[in-house]
């Protein structure tokens, strides 16, 4: 299942993991979470067919990095760009990883009141299932 196999890629890497420990969600920051953390979610899927049924799926995910410091929420940032850029999967499903897009949060409320900064990687995971 490309979660589970997406949750064991960015778990098991050192850089991330001695960061953020499990701190890792789907979907949405827990309420009142100070500490550095990582949240995920699948923003589209697009799949190609053949006669057979589903070929492959391109899951795309966004990885959002949180953090109270700019600077560490960088290079957690940072580390998950590394853990896809340096993959080696482990699971026959996974095929291909790219980074479509890397960036800042945009914050909406003052900036002397920010409490947590982020950064997201929307990434594309070729997966077989």
């Amino acid at each position: 299942m490309i979660e589970t196999d997406l949750l064991s890629l960015l778990k098991n890497y050192p850089a991330i993991s001695d960061i953020v420990g499990e701190r890792i969600y789907p979907m949405y920051l827990p309420q009142g979470l100070r500490t550095a953390a990582i949240v995920y979610q699948q923003i589209g899927s697009p799949t190609e067919y053949s006669c057979d049924g589903p070929e492959l799926i391109d899951y795309r995910f966004q990885i959002t990095c949180w953090s109270p410091t700019s600077v560490v929420t960088s290079r957690l940032a940072a580390a998950v760009k590394r853990c896809f850029d340096n993959a080696g999967f482990a699971n026959e499903g996974i095929l291909a990883v790219r980074i479509e897009n890397m960036g800042d949060v945009p914050y909406t409320g003052e900036v002397e009141s920010a409490v947590r900064y982020g950064k997201f990687v929307d990434v594309v995971i070729s997966y077989r299932e």
